[in-house]
């Protein structure tokens, strides 16, 4: 599974960096279209509903948030999520059980921001080469119990539709992301195939390193108010994510729907959920309780 990855990873930069030359006006404005709908299926859909269960949202959301999440080519809903929570329960207890870890190359002396020697091979671990790892043993175990935790709690409602998805993960992800838009461009846009591969690709592209940026970048570099984590809050993570990179409350408030202390920053994720929200279309949203990390009011 490893050597697949690094080989479909390697594909698609090689092919999108090959294009980029080659891309039209068209294919570009729809891939850019398409690269804030599929973000905020992971940011606003993965991340803030299926983690860490922020608001609760219709049967008709929930499935838009599926198939765009799948889109983003990072992973069914059900190993994303179950991997995310991993990294907030053992992010300063086991970097071994973090799968992105900032501190993967850290002996037990460094601080808990890790700079050099260390920085350099800490970022790459937790921007992308985590990707590329097998899961230990010990590691399964623990992601296993989450999912059993998850799926009589976050997921009850819907575990049997997550484990459809994961079914045919593939399937999904592939006419998202690449079929779709692809014909798209060639049929209806009237555009090349080579405008129309690159396009496709460069936006997959643009997707993963934006995500991965929160992983690596938020945990190195920004501002923090609580310094004993190495979440920070970076702004300019925040505007490539669509709000993610208020990172260090995040961690300290991982169900507050806005994942943000309010609306003053670039979060276009908590612009959308409070549209929503007001139109009935999501419920029982989730806010911090300032000076109170890990408890929660419902936003009226």
């Amino acid at each position: 599974m490893v050597k697949k990855t690094i080989f479909l990873v390697l594909i698609i930069h090689i092919i999108g960096l090959k294009n980029v030359r080659k891309i039209n006006k068209a294919s570009l404005v729809m891939n850019i279209v398409l690269y804030v709908l599929i973000g905020l299926g992971i940011t606003g859909g993965y991340h803030r509903l299926y983690t860490h269960n922020s608001y609760d949202a219709n049967i008709l959301i929930r499935r838009i948030i599926l198939l765009l999440g799948a889109g983003a080519f990072q992973n069914s809903a059900i190993e994303w999520c179950s991997q995310h929570r991993m990294h907030h329960r053992f992010e300063n207890t086991d970097k071994s059980l973090d799968p992105y870890s900032i501190q993967k190359y850290c002996n037990d002396e460094c601080n808990t921001i890790c700079r050099k020697p260390h920085m350099i091979l800490n970022f790459l671990h937790a921007h992308i080469l985590f990707v590329f790892k097998d899961e230990s043993s010990k590691f399964k175990m623990n992601k296993n119990k989450i999912i059993d935790e998850m799926k009589n709690n976050e997921w009850k409602e819907d575990y049997s539709v997550l484990l459809l998805q994961q079914k045919y993960y593939w399937l999904i992800s592939v006419s998202v992301a690449i079929i779709i838009p692809v014909l798209l461009s060639k049929k209806v846009l009237k555009d090349t195939w080579e405008s129309a591969i690159g396009a496709t690709f460069l936006r997959i592209i643009w997707v993963w390193h934006s995500a991965f940026s929160i992983n690596s970048l938020c945990h190195l570099f920004g501002e923090r108010e609580n310094k004993k984590i190495t979440a920070a809050n970076n702004h300019l993570c925040s505007i490539l994510t669509f709000g993610e990179g208020y990172h260090n409350y995040h961690h300290q408030y991982p169900k507050d729907y806005y994942a943000s202390k309010n609306l003053a920053g670039f979060n276009v994720t908590a612009w959308l959920l409070r549209s929503l929200k007001f139109s009935g279309l999501i419920r029982n949203a989730k806010r911090g309780i300032m000076g109170k990390p890990g408890e929660y009011k419902i936003q009226s």
